[in-house]
């Protein structure tokens, strides 16, 4: 995917695809090669992201990655909003509806797998 962003906008780290807002023009071709699906554009509205697509309950996930979402829903319940919500084990922002407002959220996250950017 990074080799594909004509623009240089994506890092690989720790086996992460990391994105500049800055420099992406939001023209998908990260998204449209990423072999697992995992890369989604999203409005740069929102500023707060669950960097996890793991569908794994919590102990297989942190068996495989220290960061991973473990279905704990701290940040369902701290949100309380339509834009945060579970899918199974996974916390999912819905960034058809509005920004996640509470930023709390972020510091809340046992494994620091919400993150604010921009």
């Amino acid at each position: 995917c990074a080799r594909t962003c004509a623009f240089g906008a994506l890092d690989i780290k720790n086996g992460l695809a990391i994105v500049n807002p800055d420099v992406c023009t939001g023209c998908g071709a990260c998204a449209k090669v990423c072999p697992r699906s995992l890369i989604k554009i999203v409005p740069r509205k929102h500023k707060l992201h669950i960097r996890c697509s793991s569908l794994d309950k919590g102990p297989v996930v942190r068996k495989i990655c220290s960061n991973g979402c473990i279905g704990c829903s701290i940040c369902v319940k701290l949100e309380g909003s339509e834009t945060l919500a579970m899918n199974g084990a996974l916390a999912r922002v819905d960034y058809d509806k509005e920004p996640v407002k509470n930023e709390a959220i972020v510091g809340k996250c046992p494994d620091k797998c919400i993150v604010k950017i921009g």
